[in-house]
């Protein structure tokens, strides 16, 4: 099942640089884009940041995975845990 969201069109203006990247994307994935971008202002969201929190997130999950499979589940190096719960209450701050 395919749920499409309406959408509507509208004329912004972009640098030339902004646009052709842009314009490089499928019209889907351009749509989704914008929308994104704009919403993220609208918001006052930090793009840059929260792709900066997705990677220390990416991080800190490959970083249990590793500790899991060493360990085979059976103890967790308490410190390594201590450091990733640290890390974590400081990204969802």
């Amino acid at each position: 099942m395919n749920h499409k969201s309406p959408t509507n069109q509208i004329r912004i203006r972009l640098t030339d640089k902004t646009a052709r990247r842009l314009l490089t994307l499928p019209p889907r994935a351009r749509c989704r884009a914008a929308s994104m971008m704009i919403s993220a202002k609208m918001e006052n969201i930090d793009l840059g940041e929260l792709l900066a929190m997705r990677r220390e997130l990416v991080a800190l999950g490959n970083l249990l995975n590793q500790s899991l499979r060493l360990s085979w589940g059976a103890s967790v190096d308490e410190s390594a845990l201590r450091g990733v719960v640290e890390k974590l209450g400081g990204l969802l701050q």
